[in-house]
């Protein structure tokens, strides 16, 4: 049985997946993940960032977000610096390259999107008819709920009387 209530939420899975595989074809071009992609956007806002505060900002495990880090290392794209205050704490920033290579997927991805506002996804338009549905039967329902009934007294509340 298709709920009004669920489907709009299985749609919506369903738009993000669509998207997001149309990013990652995009990125494909650039050898980077959507991941990979997602912490360079992060250090070029020019913030240093710790490799704990990124993968919060992104909701990455520690393991996956060092996975990511040493792979973009090893491609020279960020640079990994130990903080001179607190030897402890590492600071990470965009290497030269990793700007440039930033600033073309960047490029890439902007150009994508534009190209996917003329060609909209479909499961969009799925999505905004489950929408209308979902926001119908909310209004069924509410139309269906009925006026509270007066409080009568208990049987035991009758005897104390």
């Amino acid at each position: 049985m298709n709920s009004p209530y669920l489907e709009p939420y299985r749609l919506l899975e369903a738009a993000s997946q669509a998207l997001t595989q149309r990013l990652r074809q995009l990125l494909e071009a650039q050898t980077l993940t959507l991941t990979q992609f997602q912490v360079l956007e992060k250090l070029a806002g020019g913030a240093a960032l710790s490799p704990t505060q990124c993968r919060q900002e992104l909701d990455l495990s520690a393991a996956e977000m060092n996975g990511v880090l040493s792979q973009l290392q090893q491609k020279s794209l960020i640079t990994r610096r130990r903080q001179q205050t607190d030897r402890r704490s590492i600071s990470l920033g965009l290497s030269a390259n990793g700007l440039r290579v930033y600033q073309v997927a960047s490029l890439a991805v902007r150009e994508g999107c534009k190209s996917m506002a003329r060609e909209p996804l479909t499961e969009l338009g799925a999505l905004n008819t489950a929408l209308k549905q979902l926001g119908t039967a909310i209004d069924a329902h509410r139309r269906e709920v009925r006026a509270p009934r007066p409080l009568q007294a208990t049987p035991s509340a009758r005897a104390l009387s």
